[in-house]
């Protein structure tokens, strides 16, 4: 993952715009899993206002649980000591994550079982993260399990807020849209050398929409709304496109077909959010 880190920060580094940034890390990949992680590391860049300097992981699945106060990441004290016990079954970036953010339920007698982020530092593995193996898309992507007991930290690592509603399913939005900002760059970068100047035209327009829901509020129904609609223009492009490219560029076409599964994971979650922006205007 150095080495697509290396290539991101050379394609990025002058733009401050995190959605500029995906967008354009995306017009220069080939590869739609480094598009993908492009996306990833753009989003927790904005979200946590981090350095980019670093690949940075946000970790809240465990295996067979479904509600944040089930999980079996915990926050405690030990004789004066903060610690972190941590059972989290997916992390992106794999060992190469320097900045991983961890959900965990708080321990501590003051706490109520609150959720909270945790920050930690894992130079040069120090946490003790165990590689995947390669999953059935974006297999170029490394990924990581932590489990790991006895962590020690201290009350700045510790994020303010909740974790699920601060953090995690605010970033779940701010994900789907550097997606979008990547996968847009990556569209039109191939359109325009293939001189498709329609499907261009109608990749320049998503990208200006894209763009412009950078200072919209996450959190908003007209977010999610607007969200939506774009990912529906996108995607009727794209089933354009994919006709040509099958003859056209078909190595892209193949590993299109593979990799979009990775578009599928979140759709059920997205509708939700769709139908809660609707209901909620009445």
């Amino acid at each position: 993952m150095q080495d697509w880190l290396a290539k991101h920060q050379s394609f990025t580094s002058k733009y401050d715009d995190s959605l500029v940034r995906a967008f354009v890390a995306g017009a220069h990949f080939r590869q739609v899993s480094f598009a993908f992680a492009s996306a990833y590391q753009s989003a927790l860049e904005n979200m946590f206002d981090l350095d980019r300097d670093a690949i940075a992981a946000l970790c809240h699945n465990e295996k067979g649980v479904k509600k944040p106060r089930e999980m079996q990441t915990w926050v405690y004290e030990q004789n004066g000591q903060l610690m972190l016990d941590s059972y989290k079954s997916f992390a992106s970036g794999g060992t190469d994550a320097k900045t991983i953010f961890v959900s965990a339920v708080d321990q501590r007698p003051d706490a109520n079982g609150d959720i909270v982020l945790v920050k930690l530092n894992n130079e040069d593995n120090r946490l003790g993260l165990e590689p995947l193996p390669p999953l059935p898309f974006v297999p170029e992507l490394a990924h990581a399990k932590l489990k790991q007991t006895g962590i020690r930290i201290q009350r700045e690592d510790i994020l303010v807020g909740n974790a699920f509603s601060t953090y995690v399913k605010p970033f779940r939005t701010e994900e789907d849209l550097h997606i979008l900002a990547a996968l847009c760059g990556q569209r039109l970068s191939i359109a325009l050398e293939l001189d498709q100047t329609q499907l261009a035209e109608q990749y320049i327009a998503s990208a200006h929409a894209i763009l412009f829901m950078q200072k919209s509020d996450r959190s908003a129904p007209s977010t999610h709304l607007t969200l939506s609609g774009i990912k529906q223009q996108l995607t009727r492009t794209f089933e354009q496109q994919d006709k040509l490219l099958e003859d056209q560029l078909p190595s892209f076409a193949k590993t299109w077909k593979r990799d979009s599964a990775l578009l599928s994971l979140a759709e059920s979650a997205q509708k939700v959010r769709t139908q809660k922006a609707w209901q909620s205007l009445g």
